[in-house]
């Protein structure tokens, strides 16, 4: 009898050890490839990062695909000076749908003092003779439309191999000598931002984040990645960032524009409330959708310096009070505000295809030598949804202007939580 009770024991041990992970928790595995992969040049042989005051291209380890082992194609640069003795600060840039690794990007986060990393994360590098994306020998999965990979393993789906090697890119960033390992940040633009936004609840080890117009909680957005993902199982129990940004406790700034239709300003608010950390809001009227869109303001840039420098963003929402139709805001800022206006709409549905409407608040007063700022202004009987913005002068001149944007992303409280959904809450 103790025979067979002994067996009976091994065999649950077994067992025990054999159990399967779910899908979600081996996207949650991927935060521990905290080891830098290994670099090779794009021809297939091994080396070293060696990029200081240069741009390099280069290949780097990631997962296993059908099989077989990959690389990411890259392009990593440093800022002349960076050395062991002075290291500089860095961060992980993710393009969007139809981008591959860019050097320029790179190039601008050099002259602001950082290390960059730009990676291609659809399997692709660029010809040098025709400029034009090619899958390479040692490809992962291509970049499948909005999830339409869900009914592959896990280990061969596109999102599965982009948020690894985002995590693998800081993993190698943080072990160069050049780099404080302290202070390494994510950035990424449309798919980037979602990549973003998935990268942030499993990999806790960066400093900063700015997703831009990528976010979670799409399966019901107004564009149309909502009717593609309102049945999508594996985004809605897997892939929606929401389901992990709980775990982001770092600083986030939340870029895009109100006019933004891909990425409706209800999905992009259900996302940064769900994250733990502080945040920053900026929300530019006009700016539009692309990566130039992005890289050529100066709000990514000045957000890292500030959390880079004393940990903080130079505006930090502290209140917001409706009282009738009379807003009261209240900002703590480390930098002197320049203006302040309240934008509102009065339609329903998507509210990036709603004409913004900009008004003169009523006043902007700062507590003597305090840096906290109390912001008024009248609300229009007919508004939908409101936000109110502030502005400050950039650290450094930039294409399209001197000028950073914030904005506390509101709504009427009065609404109901089926109408927030219905009049495209922000």
């Amino acid at each position: 009898m103790k025979k067979y009770s002994i067996a009976i024991f091994i065999l649950l041990a077994l067992g025990a050890q054999a159990k399967e992970l779910t899908d979600l928790e081996k996207v949650m595995a991927l935060g521990g490839l905290t080891s830098a992969p290994a670099v090779y040049t794009t021809s297939g042989e091994a080396t070293e990062v060696d990029c200081v005051g240069s741009i390099q291209s280069i290949m780097y380890e990631g997962q296993d695909y059908n099989g077989k082992a990959t690389r990411a194609w890259a392009y990593i640069g440093m800022p002349a000076g960076a050395s062991e003795e002075k290291p500089v600060p860095a961060v992980v840039c993710l393009h969007g749908g139809g981008g591959t690794a860019f050097s320029a990007w790179v190039q601008k986060w050099n002259r602001r003092g950082y290390a960059a990393i730009s990676m291609d994360t659809g399997g692709n590098i660029v010809d040098p003779e025709t400029k034009k994306k090619v899958r390479h020998e040692w490809s992962g999965p291509p970049h499948d439309r909005i999830y339409a990979d869900k009914n592959k393993p896990i280990e061969g789906q596109f999102m599965y191999h982009a948020t690894a090697n985002a995590i693998l890119a800081n993993s190698l960033l943080r072990s160069l000598p050049e780099v404080d390992a302290d202070k390494v940040g994510l950035t990424g633009v449309s798919w980037g931002g979602v990549i973003t936004s998935t990268v942030i609840g499993i990999d806790n080890r960066f400093a900063f984040a700015i997703p831009t117009y990528g976010c979670g909680h799409m399966f019901d957005a107004s564009s149309h990645w909502g009717p593609i993902l309102k049945n999508n199982k594996m985004y809605r129990t897997v892939w929606d960032p929401v389901l992990r940004l709980k775990n982001a406790t770092l600083p986030v700034l939340w870029f895009s524009s109100p006019q933004e239709k891909i990425f409706p300003m209800d999905s992009f608010a259900d996302s940064y409330r769900a994250a733990s950390g502080p945040r920053m809001v900026s929300l530019v009227s006009g700016m539009g959708h692309g990566h130039g869109k992005m890289w050529l303001r100066p709000e990514s840039y000045d957000f890292a310096d500030d959390i880079i420098s004393h940990g903080t963003g130079w505006c930090v929402q502290q209140s917001l009070k409706l009282n009738g139709s009379t807003v009261e805001v209240v900002f703590a800022a480390t930098r002197k505000l320049k203006s302040a206006s309240l934008l509102y709409v009065t339609g329903t549905g998507n509210v990036g295809t709603l004409a913004w409407t900009e008004i003169d608040v009523t006043s902007m007063v700062e507590r003597p030598s305090s840096g906290m700022w109390t912001i008024t202004a009248e609300l229009p009987v007919d508004a939908t949804g409101w936000f109110v913005n502030t502005t400050a002068k950039a650290n450094i001149g930039a294409t399209l202007g001197l000028v950073l944007s914030l904005q506390v992303p509101t709504t009427r409280r009065s609404y109901t939580q089926i109408q927030f959904r219905l009049i495209g809450r922000i």
